[in-house]
């Protein structure tokens, strides 16, 4: 059971923007190794960089 939520609590801790959307794929999907990877994945990946606003 604890390597089931390993993506969500990566997530979590890295404080990713799209944490909860990683929440949801991991508890919907998770069941599934495609869509544990897919979670994992996302967790592991870097947060994309903010946009600044044109002046």
């Amino acid at each position: 059971m604890a390597l089931y939520i390993v993506p969500s609590v990566i997530a979590f801790r890295r404080r990713h923007p799209n944490r909860l959307l990683i929440l949801t794929i991991n508890l919907v999907l998770g069941g599934t190794l495609i869509g544990w990877a897919v979670a994992l994945y996302l967790a592991t990946r870097s947060a994309p960089a903010a946009r600044s606003r044109p002046v």
